[in-house]
C-alpha cells in the first residue's frame, strides 16, 4: 500500500534564507504523521518510520507526496541518486499546483480494492476471513454438490421417467376413458332398442295373456254351461232312470267344483235325491221302528235302538259301515234310550223292561260283557253320562207304575250294578234328564210339570234337590248350553224357559221364548252356546240367538217340513243345524248362508217318519233313524255325507257299480248332443 524510499528529506539541500514552499503534508517524524489529501481532504496516517514518495489517499486514491520526498520544486537529483522530487510528483498534484484543473484518475477494480482495504483494515480483515470460510465451504460443498448432483441426476432421471410412465397412463386411461364413453354410448342404444323390445314383447304378451285368458273364459263358461245342461238332464231322469240322473249329477258337480264354483243347492238337491233312490248308504237290520241313536265321541261309533228289543253297533270308520253290524242282546222289551260315555269306552242302553246294560265297547266282543243294572220298578224313559265319565243317570216311570223315580250308578265303582242313589221327588213318570257340563247339576223332568235339580257337590245328592216351577205342560225337551250357564226347557205349553245356573237362586224367574204354536218336542245348543234351535209339532223349527240381551226376539223360522218337526241336532261346527220331522225327511240348513231359512237341503229316502238323527263329532256323517206309521215300515238308519266332496265320491262310486264305462260315456255324447241342438 506504501512506496518506501531510500532519499534524503527535500529540506537538507534547500538553501537557508530561501522561504520553504508550504506543503499540504507534515514533516517527517517519529509520530505517525497526518496527511491531509489536497483534493478530498480526508484525513490519511502514515507511520514515520515508512518512507515512500508518495501515499494513495483513502477515499479518492489521489496519490498525495510522502514526508521524506524532496521539495517538488527542486530539479536536483538526491545525494543517494534518487530521481528528482519534481520528476515523483503526481500528474494531479502538479497540476493543482500549477493551478490547472485536475482530472479523476482512473482506477481499476482492483486497486479501488486495495485502496478501500488500506483505509478499512478491520473490515478488511474480517471481510477476508468471512470471504476464506466462504471459499472453504464452497469447496466443502462442492463434493456434496457432486454427490448431490448425481443423486438430482438420479432422481431427476427417475422422475422423467415416471413423467413419461404417467403420460403413457394418462394416454391409455384417455384412450379407456374414450373407448368406455364409446361402449357407454353405445350401451345406451343398445339399452333404449332393448327396452323398446321388450316393451313390445309385454304388450305381445300381455295381448297373448288376454286371448289366452278370454279363450280360458270361455272354456270356462262352456263347461259351466255344459254342467247346467248335465243338471237339467239329470233332473228330468231323476224319477225315470235315477241311475243315470245320478250320474249326470255327479258330472255336473264335478264340472262346477273344477270351475272353482260352489254347486248350487238345486243341483245338490238332485244328486242327493238321486243317491237315495238308489239307495244310498242305508243300515238294514232291526225288525222295528228305531227309537233311539248315539254317537261316540271319537266318531267312530254309531248305537240304534229299536222297538225289537235289541241295540245295533255300527262302526262308522270301516270302508263300509252299513256292511255289517254288531247286534247287542239282552233287554226283553223295547230299548227306549242309548248313551256313550266321553271316554268312547262304555255304551249304556235302557229299555221298557226296567232294566239298563253296560256294554265295554273296549273289549273284544261287547256283546258279550253286559253289566245289567236293576232297580226301576217301571220302564226306563231316559239316561244320561256326565261329562267326567263317573256318573250314569237313568229315569223312568209311566201312567201305571208307580217308580218315577231317578238313579245315580257310580260308573267308576268296582261293581257299577251295587248300590245306587235313589233320586226321589217326581209324582209323575221321568222323561228326560240331563247332566250339566260342568257335572254340578242332574236335571230331571217329566210329566208332572216339574223341574227338579240334584246337586252332584252335595254331601247327599238325592237329599238336595232344587225345583223349578212354571210349566203348564209336561216337559219334553232339556238342554244345557256347553258352558254350563243356562239351562234350556222345553214343553207341551209351546214355550221354552231359560234357567239361569249361575243365579243364587236358579229358580228365580226364567226368559221365555214364545213363538211356537204347537208342543216342543226337540231342543238343541250348538257347540259355542250361541244358538238355540227348537222343533215343534207347528211343522217348523226356531233359531234363537242367546248371545243377544233379548233371545225372545230373536227367534228365525225355519219352514218346510210338512209334519211335526220332532229332533234336531248341530253340527260341532256350528255350520249345519238338521232337523227331522213325521213327513219322512230330514233338512240341512246352512247357517252360513245369508238367508238359512232359504237354503234347506231335503234329505229323500225314509219311507216312515225320522225318529231321531244324529251328526258325528268329525262332521262327516249325518245320522237319521226312522219307524213305522200306519202307512209303511221302514225301520233304517241312513248315512248322509255332510262334506259336498265325499258326497260327490259316493255318487260316483254308486253310479260306477250300476252303469258301465262304456254306457257312461254314451250317455254324456248325448247330453252333450242334446245342449247344442237347445243352443
Amino acid at each position: 500500500m506504501y512506496e518506501d524510499s531510500d532519499h534524503a528529506s527535500a529540506a537538507d539541500s534547500t538553501p537557508p534564507d530561501q522561504p520553504v514552499p508550504s506543503l499540504p503534508f507534515p514533516v517527517r517524524t517519529s509520530e505517525p504523521v497526518r496527511i491531509d489529501c489536497p483534493l478530498c481532504q480526508t484525513a490519511n496516517e502514515v507511520p514515520a518510520h515508512l518512507r515512500s514518495s508518495a501515499v494513495a489517499c483513502s477515499a479518492c486514491g489521489m496519490s498525495i507526496p510522502h514526508e521524506g520526498a524532496s521539495d517538488p520544486l527542486a530539479t536536483e537529483s538526491a545525494p543517494d541518486g534518487a530521481p528528482a522530487p519534481g520528476d515523483e510528483l503526481p500528474e494531479q498534484l502538479r497540476d493543482w499546483l500549477q493551478g490547472e484543473p485536475i482530472s479523476s484518475r482512473h482506477l481499476t477494480d482492483l486497486q479501488r480494492l486495495r485502496r478501500w482495504c488500506r483505509g478499512h483494515r478491520m473490515t478488511a480483515l474480517a471481510a477476508g476471513g468471512l470471504l476464506a470460510s466462504l471459499l472453504l465451504t464452497a469447496i466443502v460443498g462442492t463434493s456434496g454438490y457432486v454427490r448431490s448432483s448425481a443423486a438430482l441426476s438420479q432422481v431427476t432421471g427417475q422422475y422423467e421417467s415416471a413423467s413419461r410412465q404417467s403420460e403413457t397412463y394418462r394416454r391409455t386411461a384417455d384412450e379407456k376413458s374414450q373407448e368406455a364413453s364409446r361402449e357407454a354410448r353405445r350401451a345406451d342404444r343398445e339399452a333404449a332398442a332393448r327396452e323398446v323390445a321388450e316393451k313390445m314383447r309385454l304388450e305381445a304378451e300381455h295381448q297373448l295373456n288376454v286371448a289366452r285368458q278370454e279363450q280360458r273364459q270361455a272354456a270356462r263358461e262352456a263347461r259351466i254351461a255344459l254342467a247346467r245342461d248335465l243338471f237339467s238332464q239329470s233332473k228330468q231322469l231323476l224319477q225315470s232312470q235315477p241311475d243315470r240322473s245320478l250320474f249326470l249329477a255327479s258330472q255336473a258337480i264335478q264340472a262346477t267344483l273344477g270351475e272353482g264354483e260352489t254347486p248350487s243347492r238345486p243341483l245338490q238337491q238332485t244328486l242327493r235325491d238321486a243317491l237315495s233312490q238308489m239307495e244310498g248308504l242305508t243300515l238294514f237290520g232291526h225288525n222295528a221302528p228305531i227309537r233311539t241313536m248315539t254317537v261316540s265321541a271319537d266318531g267312530r261309533w254309531l248305537v240304534t235302538g229299536s222297538n225289537d228289543a235289541t241295540a245295533r253297533l255300527w262302526d262308522l270308520k270301516a270302508e263300509d259301515p252299513a256292511a255289517a253290524s254288531t247286534v247287542l242282546r239282552g233287554h226283553y222289551g223295547p230299548v227306549s234310550a242309548a248313551t256313550i260315555s266321553p271316554d268312547n269306552r262304555w255304551l249304556i242302553t235302557a229299555s221298557h223292561d226296567a232294566s239298563a246294560i253296560i256294554w265295554d265297547l273296549k273289549a273284544d266282543d261287547p256283546a258279550a260283557s253286559a253289566v245289567v243294572l236293576e232297580g226301576h220298578q217301571g220302564p226306563i224313559n231316559t239316561v244320561a253320562v256326565s261329562a267326567d265319565g263317573r256318573w250314569l243317570v237313568t229315569g223312568g216311570g209311566a201312567a201305571d207304575s208307580p217308580d218315577n223315580t231317578a238313579r245315580l250308578w257310580d260308573l267308576t265303582a268296582p261293581d257299577p250294578s251295587v248300590s245306587p242313589i235313589v233320586l226321589r221327588g217326581h209324582v209323575k213318570p221321568i222323561r228326560v234328564a240331563v247332566i250339566s257340563p260342568d257335572n254340578r247339576y242332574v236335571v230331571t223332568a217329566g210329566d208332572d210339570e216339574t223341574i227338579r235339580l240334584w246337586d252332584l257337590k252335595a254331601r247327599h245328592p238325592a237329599a238336595d234337590q232344587i225345583v223349578l216351577h212354571g210349566q203348564s205342560g209336561r216337559v219334553t225337551a232339556l238342554a244345557f248350553t256347553p258352558d254350563s250357564r243356562r239351562l234350556v226347557a222345553a214343553s207341551e205349553d209351546e214355550l221354552i224357559r231359560l234357567w239361569s245356573m249361575v243365579a243364587l237362586d236358579p229358580a228365580s224367574r226364567p226368559i221365555v221364548l214364545r213363538g211356537h204354536e204347537g208342543w216342543i218336542a226337540g231342543l238343541a245348543v250348538s257347540s259355542d252356546s250361541r244358538w238355540l234351535a227348537s222343533g215343534s209339532y207347528d211343522n217348523t223349527a226356531r233359531l234363537w240367538d242367546l248371545q243377544s240381551s233379548d233371545p225372545a226376539a230373536t227367534s228365525t223360522v225355519l219352514r218346510g217340513h210338512e209334519g211335526r218337526v220332532q229332533s234336531v241336532a248341530f253340527s260341532s261346527d256350528q255350520r249345519w243345524l238338521v232337523t227331522g220331522s213325521l213327513d219322512r225327511t230330514a233338512r240341512v240348513w246352512d247357517l252360513h248362508a245369508p238367508r238359512p231359512s232359504e237354503s234347506a237341503i231335503v234329505l229323500r229316502g225314509h219311507k216312515g217318519p225320522i225318529s231321531s238323527l244324529a251328526i258325528s263329532p268329525d262332521c262327516r256323517w249325518l245320522i237319521t233313524a226312522a219307524g213305522d206309521n200306519f202307512e209303511s215300515h221302514d225301520n233304517t238308519a241312513r248315512l248322509w255325507h255332510l262334506q259336498t266332496d265325499a258326497l260327490l265320491k259316493a255318487a260316483q262310486e254308486t253310479a260306477s257299480r250300476t252303469i258301465g264305462l262304456q254306457q257312461q260315456e254314451a250317455y254324456l255324447m248325448e247330453a252333450a248332443a242334446a245342449a247344442n241342438l237347445r243352443r
